[in-house]
């Protein structure tokens, strides 16, 4: 009697094990974090169709997506998105109230364009001066240490997949004198966000030489943020990369 009711248990647990593994729900909950490259902030001041839009249409087209929350806001700088975990911050989504960390806490998969801004605080073309690239590597630096305490909060709620989206070059015009300079400024910061995001188990994507070998990505001198073609081309990397 004992030796049948221990082989029902068996069955019943191959059973519950077999459909889980054969019915579970691979569909996946996309969340997006950042500022205005993962808002989708295009070259002339408005929002467009950004990397995000790509991955989700992606994500649809497959019949793979579940849920999809944008918290991406132009102007970010990493202590906003940690303010926004901290304060719970909420969205409407399809006319339904979301909290940011009930949303993360739910996300397979998180992308993440943050610390441009914090970089690029008091700096312009004008006032660029690569002759004195120490005081910029020194600012990666004191970047870096924000974009830690950020990646340290999101993982603190997202447990699965995190991608975060590395510097792009947004003074392109510069590559034409001084290259090797600009090359070591963001190899450096890609290094750094490296060192960061695999203390905390995150993958990291490099958008630097994809665009740097495609000047057409940033067409408005005035304006650092990329175009419908740039956009684009981030997307189908992480897709590529991560989601194939």
């Amino acid at each position: 009697m004992k030796l049948k009711k221990l082989i029902i248990f068996i069955l019943i647990v191959l059973f519950i094990f077999f459909t889980y593994f054969f019915f579970k729900d691979e569909k996946l909950n996309y969340v997006s974090l950042g500022d205005s490259v993962a808002a989708g902030h295009n070259p002339y001041g408005q929002l467009g169709y950004g990397y995000t839009d790509y991955i989700k249409d992606y994500l649809e087209s497959n019949n793979k997506l579940k849920d999809y929350a944008n918290f991406a806001v132009s102007g970010y700088m990493t202590k906003d998105v940690i303010n926004d975990i901290k304060n719970n911050r909420e969205i409407t989504i399809d006319n339904r109230t979301r909290n940011i960390r009930e949303v993360l806490r739910e996300s397979n998969v998180v992308t993440i364009s943050i610390g441009a801004n914090d970089f690029m605080s008091g700096i312009t073309l004008n006032s660029l001066d690569l002759n004195d690239i120490d005081k910029y590597l020194k600012k990666i630096d004191g970047v870096s240490q924000d974009i830690d305490e950020t990646l340290k909060i999101v993982r603190e709620y997202a447990k699965q997949d995190i991608i975060v989206i590395g510097y792009y070059n947004p003074f392109p015009i510069l590559y034409k004198t001084n290259t090797t300079k600009i090359d070591n400024l963001f190899n450096y910061a890609d290094r750094k966000y490296i060192e960061i995001c695999d203390k905390y188990d995150i993958n990291f994507l490099s958008v630097y030489d994809l665009f740097k070998n495609n000047s057409k990505f940033l067409p408005n001198p005035f304006d650092i943020h990329p175009n419908i073609d740039g956009y684009k081309a981030i997307g189908n990397e992480l897709i590529k990369t991560y989601f194939e």
